[in-house]
């Protein structure tokens, strides 16, 4: 399959290193003005362009990945999208619903197909969670409890923006935690609430987050999320699910376990490459000719329930999250 890449920052790079592994895709031209993207493009043996719109105009492929700022994301879709070619975007496909509904209207007209890079539903803990909750491991789920905490780590100067980013790590990281736990739970995220504080950087954007959510079945769940700027600290990535017959607990990169009436087990992580499992479920799709998981409509409804957040800790009250 053809591929091109409109952006070869953090992302793009892993998404290129991903569908190289594949061995079911040609990376056939690149998209970024930044300086180091030459060296970049020179490795991958594609061609540079300077735009997203000449990539899309002057290389034929199959389908593109977008890897780019947040408040850039939804333009750089659409315009492949209206070009009929298969989009695999990054996460939180925009900075507004109106931007993230207009994708899925585009690659809906265009008869084109969407995937939102939710890569965490691809890691190897999460996917067996996923499968031992469906078959009932720990009776009925009913409490999530989704940590994200961690010290100074190398991250892209536009995250600390707002214009750029949308908001800080309810937008960068907590949108994960807000995917991740609606996919577990099996339903949409129906109400939120939230209290967000800035402590460690010289931003005015959060950098901490706490939050409660409501989902459609009825669950509970509970969102941490600390960016901290300590060189030493204990940062943790996990999601506790307590249910009516036991209890799990997923550790980000390293193990699953499960305690429960029917069984005890802990599977730990030996390879992890989410970005190739993405890379390889969005080119199933587009063969198939089935809409990829996570679809479109599921990133519109992480976005929307993340902007809830943000409107919940504002006003200071629970929110709805739209449907």
């Amino acid at each position: 399959m053809r591929i091109g890449l409109i952006g070869l920052g953090k992302a793009g790079l892993r998404h290129a290193e991903a569908l190289r592994k594949s061995g079911e895709a040609e990376i056939v031209g690149v998209a970024d003005p930044a300086a180091a993207a030459a060296r970049a493009a020179a490795e991958l043996g594609a061609p540079l362009l300077a735009s997203y719109e000449a990539l899309l105009a002057e290389v034929p492929m199959d389908g593109v990945v977008v890897s780019l700022p947040h408040a850039m994301l939804a333009q750089a879709a659409v315009a492949a999208a209206r070009r009929g070619v298969h989009v695999l975007l990054e996460k939180p496909m925009g900075v507004t619903t109106s931007e993230a509904r207009e994708v899925t209207h585009a690659c809906r007209e265009a008869g084109v197909r969407l995937m939102v890079n939710f890569v965490h539903r691809f890691r190897f803990e999460y996917r067996q969670a996923f499968a031992a909750l469906r078959a009932g491991a720990i009776g009925r789920p009913v409490l999530f409890v989704d940590i994200v905490a961690s010290g100074r780590g190398d991250m892209p100067p536009w995250v600390w923006r707002r214009e750029a980013a949308g908001g800080g790590m309810l937008m960068y990281n907590g949108i994960h935690s807000v995917d991740r736990l609606a996919w577990l739970a099996g339903a949409p995220i129906t109400q939120v609430s939230a209290a967000l504080g800035t402590f460690s950087f010289p931003v005015e954007l959060e950098d901490s987050a706490v939050a409660t959510l409501t989902f459609a079945n009825g669950c509970l769940g509970a969102l941490v999320q600390h960016k901290s700027d300590a060189a030493v600290t204990l940062g943790t990535w996990q999601t506790m699910v307590y249910g009516t017959r036991g209890a799990m607990q997923i550790v980000t990169g390293s193990h699953l376990e499960i305690a429960g009436e029917k069984e005890r087990a802990t599977s730990r992580v030996a390879e992890d490459d989410r970005f190739l499992g993405a890379a390889r479920e969005f080119i199933a799709a587009v063969r198939e000719g089935r809409d990829p998981s996570p679809s479109g409509e599921e990133g519109v409804h992480a976005l929307a329930a993340t902007l809830a957040l943000y409107e919940a800790a504002s006003e200071g009250r629970a929110v709805a999250v739209a449907a």
